[in-house]
């Protein structure tokens, strides 16, 4: 989009300015308006083009953050969940330690200690 579709006219008001000069200032005046207003439209068709490209890369940059958003979500619940996994299974042994040191200290030094050699005891 450009001023040549004024260029017939230009050489149109050229000619008409040797026959009719009034006429012709009258014209060219109303050419000069037509024109301003025709680069006028060619800017901001040029501003329109311009703003469209950076609407289009907002977009899709918009439509990458989302789906990195998304496995993010995602890898965040996976990891909490294997964290829960990892406590309950820790929690379980922590437990069974527990369990153990409370038997250990449950029983006796001596219940624990080896018999000393014939003094094994039969059971009845």
């Amino acid at each position: 989009m450009n001023a040549q579709p004024f260029q017939p006219l230009v050489e149109m008001l050229q000619r008409l300015d040797q026959d009719d000069p009034k006429f012709a200032a009258q014209a060219a005046r109303l050419v000069g308006l037509y024109r301003r207003l025709w680069e006028s439209c060619v800017s901001k068709h040029v501003d329109s083009q311009r703003l469209g490209e950076a609407n289009r890369q907002l977009r899709i940059t918009n439509f990458q953050l989302l789906q990195e958003s998304a496995y993010l979500k995602h890898r965040h619940n996976y990891q909490e969940a294997q964290l829960a996994v990892f406590e309950h299974g820790l929690a379980k042994a922590r437990e069974g330690i527990a369990g153990v040191l409370s038997d250990w200290d449950n029983c006796s030094a001596g219940e624990w200690a080896a018999p000393a050699e014939g003094e094994f005891q039969e059971v009845q």
